[in-house]
């Protein structure tokens, strides 16, 4: 089955087409992929989480043919840092 892993960087979407056996997890799938290996590994902190149509997937998932594994970053600051900070920007404002 065929398998695409996508992720998003500063210089625009990478994406690597994988040829899969039938039965495949994502975490399977995931340890197959260049893309990943190196995503987990970035500057940029590396990914958090991954989605197929949108939602957040498991690693046990078995993926079918033509599904998009999407590698989601890592947040640059937490939710709550950042409802903090603009609380007190505008608190100061």
């Amino acid at each position: 089955m065929r398998v695409e892993v996508a992720r998003v960087t500063d210089a625009g979407a990478l994406r690597e087409e994988l040829r899969l056996p039938a039965g495949t997890t994502v975490g399977e799938a995931l340890a197959a992929s260049r893309l990943a290996a190196e995503g987990a590994s970035a500057a940029d902190g590396g990914y958090r989480a991954v989605a197929i149509h949108g939602a957040v997937a498991a690693m046990a998932r078995t993926l079918q043919d033509g599904e998009r594994i999407d590698l989601l970053p890592a947040l640059p600051t937490s939710p709550m840092q950042a409802r903090q900070r603009r609380a007190s920007d505008a608190h100061r404002a």
